[in-house]
């Protein structure tokens, strides 16, 4: 019987020491109510308690995980976070004042709220507010990230962003966007982890990614077909203000573009990674705004083009590094875009293999690759493969060159060679008046044969 009772009086402590705990504690000046939710326990707040809080701070430590929603809207003190995981559940989790959501140490700030892309009320205003303040650093609870997206396509997360350190933010699906949102990096690293197929996005109408570091868009690591797939996307204006950033495209993950704004980021491409042009075309012989990146991009192993019909990305800075592109025939609705390289000095000895689709008519191929300069692609590289596409080679009174001197060319399918004036007309392709060295049956104005290979090609412009 004493063992007994001496066993039920152990578990009746065990228990005791898993509450929740609430403590109003002040060291120095600074009074908060400490809220600590033991490992592995979840505890949703009332509106009894977020009553009591009235408007002392909160510090939620413990790793656990604090549930707040719709009880949380009048509270209007600040909440910081620096263990386990506090999680926004419902518009007002953090309450409705011009307050601020600190996260640090081994804290996670959990969303679990849906917002539009619009500023209407009706689920368009940012899912924490429009005045709320959110400061992130670190890796946050068990690596989860300063801050998770948890299942709910997040259109507007929040208005303002601040790095106070270098920080990790992940999505889990769906998607995190910062829209309309100053998002100030504080010249901190930001790492961004991305599975089953969620992206993360910055997404504005005029240039508010500040005091940029660098970013990495790391593997999540799940082994599971899929599972580690994510995408870092930017839309509209937003762009670097200097080439003096870098960001960084892991094994299987994608950046992609839908942009209005030369990006001036340096890019570092790793092996198995994906460049994704989301809309928007390119301009023939123009290096523009749209789709283009300015910077430098180090291609370190095979890069995935994901291109689909009337779009394309512009590379005009120099394309350097081991690897080379082609093209993601996986899906046809992934082709029929363009890759336009711009630079004469490019140093990337990995070739390209790129697919386009087949059209209309004989010798009809919609998509290709575009050449601004003599030297985009390097002669003394890996073979330039096309197939079912086209190869623009442009010239004009801006552009000195009228010879493109190409590495081994091989031709598969239907292609041809164009120096068109637009996209359009060259993406249905007829005969250009161009010549080439390319030995019969190409030595017209198109290369049209099952399979073609050249030595050394050099193209001349008349």
């Amino acid at each position: 019987m004493r063992m007994m009772m001496a066993a039920l009086m152990c578990a009746a402590a065990a228990c005791a020491q898993a509450a929740t705990t609430m403590e109003l504690v002040t060291e120095g000046d600074v009074t908060r109510y400490v809220v600590t939710v033991p490992d592995g326990e979840t505890y949703t707040l009332t509106e009894s308690d977020a009553a009591s809080f009235g408007t002392t701070d909160i510090l939620k430590t413990g790793g656990g995980t604090l549930v707040a929603g719709a009880a949380m809207t009048n509270y209007v003190g600040d909440i910081f976070i620096t263990n386990g995981v506090y999680r926004a559940d419902a518009a007002g989790a953090c309450g409705p004042n011009a307050g601020k959501v600190v996260v640090s140490g081994t804290g996670t700030l959990m969303n679990g709220i849906a917002s539009g892309n619009d500023w209407s009320s009706s689920g368009g205003y940012p899912s924490l507010g429009v005045v709320e303040k959110v400061y992130l650093e670190g890796t946050g609870y068990n690596g989860q990230g300063a801050l998770f997206n948890d299942q709910v396509n997040c259109q507007n997360f929040a208005h303002y962003v601040y790095m106070t350190d270098d920080a990790l933010i992940a999505t889990h699906g769906y998607s995190l966007q910062f829209r309309y949102a100053v998002f100030d990096m504080n010249d901190h690293t930001l790492t961004l982890k991305s599975t089953w197929g969620g992206f993360i996005a910055f997404t504005a109408s005029s240039n508010l990614l500040l005091h940029e570091g660098d970013i990495e868009v790391i593997n999540a690591g799940d082994t599971r077909v899929g599972a580690s797939v994510g995408r870092l996307h930017f839309e509209g204006n937003y762009a670097a203000a200097s080439s003096t950033n870098t960001i960084t495209i892991h094994n299987g993950q994608t950046v992609s573009f839908r942009a209005l704004s030369a990006h001036k980021h340096n890019f570092v491409m790793k092996e198995a990674s994906v460049l994704q042009s989301d809309l928007y075309g390119i301009y023939f012989g123009k290096t523009s705004a749209t789709n283009n990146i300015v910077g430098t991009v180090t291609l370190e192993g095979t890069v995935t083009n994901i291109l689909p019909v009337n779009t394309g990305v512009t590379l005009e800075g120099q394309v350097k590094g081991d690897g080379g592109f082609v093209s993601g025939t996986f899906n046809t609705a992934n082709l029929g875009g363009w890759l336009q390289l711009a630079c004469p000095t490019n140093a990337f000895a990995g070739g390209i293999d790129f697919a386009g689709r087949a059209g209309l008519g004989e010798l009809g191929v919609t998509g290709g690759v575009s050449l601004i300069a003599n030297g985009a692609v390097p002669s003394n590289g890996a073979p330039f493969k096309i197939k079912n596409a086209a190869l623009h080679l442009y010239h004009s009174n801006t552009y000195s060159a009228n010879t493109y001197d190409l590495p081994d060319l091989v031709v598969d399918g239907r292609a041809t060679i164009t120096n068109a004036t637009s996209r359009l007309s060259a993406s249905t392709v007829r005969a250009s008046p161009v010549t080439s060295s390319l030995p019969s049956p190409a030595t017209s104005r198109s290369a049209l044969a099952t399979r073609l290979s050249c030595s050394g090609t050099t193209i001349t412009i008349v």
